[in-house]
């Protein structure tokens, strides 16, 4: 395990932990973000090596699987990606939990309009 600060990666709405390791690009990737840093990546509930799940899809369920992982890690802050839908995750979360967010990065999440839109979507 790298001793660096860690770094939760929240990924979009498809994920699975060993099949983009198994892709030479994205392990690049992932590899280059645990450089100086611990990485840790999980797959939501339903998707790649997660339980399936008959809960329906709601950014408070997001929230809930994200306390999970981040339970693990500690009282330190920590620094947190989102990518696509994961952006939106990452901003809910910073947003409810400041004081736990060391620094937070986003890339390709979607605009407040959208993410009202996919909100609402997914309540139902």
């Amino acid at each position: 395990m790298c001793p660096g600060p860690p770094l939760v990666y929240t990924a979009g709405w498809l994920s699975h932990l060993e099949l983009s390791w198994q892709l030479p690009e994205e392990r690049a990737f992932y590899e280059s973000l645990a450089a100086d840093r611990r990485l840790i990546r999980y797959d939501r509930a339903g998707c790649g090596l997660s339980a399936p799940t008959s809960r329906p899809p709601s950014m408070d369920f997001e929230l809930e699987q994200l306390a999970a992982v981040v339970a693990k890690l500690g009282p330190e802050p920590f620094d947190l990606i989102g990518t696509s839908m994961g952006a939106l995750v990452a901003v809910a979360w910073a947003a409810a939990h400041p004081d736990t967010v060391r620094r937070l990065v986003l890339h390709g999440g979607a605009s407040v309009a959208c993410a009202e839109t996919l909100t609402s979507i997914a309540d139902g």
